[in-house]
């Protein structure tokens, strides 16, 4: 919850990396940092950030299988697509996230394959695409499950909570187990940062986390699928 601290140890990070040239802590800060800037709505902040450092130029060697170590390529992947998003380029971020899921099952790492598999179900969903979506979710909570993660579902949207706790709803093993435990994990966080949060529906909790991202009622009805 505390933003600016984080970037003060990302631009830190940046520093030490120049200073004793390593190149690596230096990419996967400048990279988190362009995914924080858009969580926090500073785009231009963020797309500055990403245009200095050359964060496109280097996700093309990135495609390339084992061209960089997979930490490399899961920040660049992440920041990318969190740029392409808010900007509204969807198809882009797809493609990002898709070859990123590629990626990660050919080097073995299953909690990147997890979050690439939540960015492009993330896509999927405000493509319209909800059959991908859905494969997707499943298969990311039958790898959740299998490794114990839990803390990596969390911070995509309303919208995928609500597909995971329909998911958690219906009971079936073993995604099904598994969102229930994501479910209540989130629930558990947003309680820490809204203690009013116990007086609302779970419903009504994924229309707040909507409102908090400055969405108009109009975009949060077709998000969560209701009237406005």
């Amino acid at each position: 919850g505390n933003a600016a601290r984080a970037i003060e140890l990302l631009n830190a990070a940046r520093r030490i990396a120049f200073e004793e040239n390593l190149p690596h802590l230096g990419l996967v800060a400048a990279a988190t940092q362009v995914e924080l800037e858009i969580k926090l709505n500073q785009t231009q902040r963020a797309v500055d950030l990403a245009t200095a450092v050359k964060l496109e130029d280097i996700w093309i060697v990135a495609e390339e299988a084992f061209a960089l170590p997979l930490r490399d390529v899961e920040a660049v992947a992440r920041a990318l697509f969190f740029v392409k998003v808010q900007l509204g380029n969807i198809q882009a971020a797809l493609e990002i996230a898709d070859r990123l899921v590629g990626l990660s099952v050919q080097s073995g790492h299953r909690l990147t394959e997890i979050g690439a598999l939540m960015m492009r179900a993330s896509a999927s969903s405000l493509l319209g695409k909800d059959v991908s979506l859905d494969v997707d979710l499943r298969r990311a909570l039958v790898l959740g499950g299998q490794s114990g993660a839990k803390q990596i579902f969390l911070g995509m949207g309303a919208e995928i909570m609500t597909r995971i706790r329909a998911i958690a709803s219906e009971g079936t093993e073993p995604e099904g187990a598994w969102a229930g435990q994501v479910i209540r994990l989130w629930e558990t966080a947003f309680r820490v940062h809204s203690r009013a949060s116990n007086i609302f529906t779970p419903r009504e909790l994924d229309v707040l986390c909507e409102l908090a991202k400055d969405q108009p009622n109009k975009m949060i009805a077709k998000t969560l699928m209701l009237s406005p």
